[in-house]
């Protein structure tokens, strides 16, 4: 997508698409449980249907987590000195 402009405060991301500029704009002012998005009022999701296609092949990403991640192969660790106490408790 090249440069991408993401506003927090405004919940908008602003980017450049086939020549044209995209500005998504979030909806409602907390964080929903399923993010939706709105297109800029100038456009119809017929004349972009990227964003409704994103949300669709990755929705799985939105999903509420159901549990504890899967065991891995490798687990983090944080290796001490012996003897050290914890820097934070």
């Amino acid at each position: 997508l090249g440069p991408i402009l993401w506003d927090f405060d405004a919940l908008t991301m602003t980017f450049w698409r086939l020549g044209r500029r995209i500005r998504w704009d979030g909806v409602g002012g907390a964080a929903p449980a399923t993010p939706q998005l709105q297109l800029a009022a100038a456009t119809s999701e017929a004349e972009h249907p990227l964003l409704e296609h994103l949300l669709q092949q990755h929705g799985d990403l939105f999903t509420e987590p159901q549990g504890l991640p899967p065991a891995r192969a490798y687990d983090h660790r944080i290796h001490l000195q012996p003897g050290s106490a914890p820097v934070a408790v």
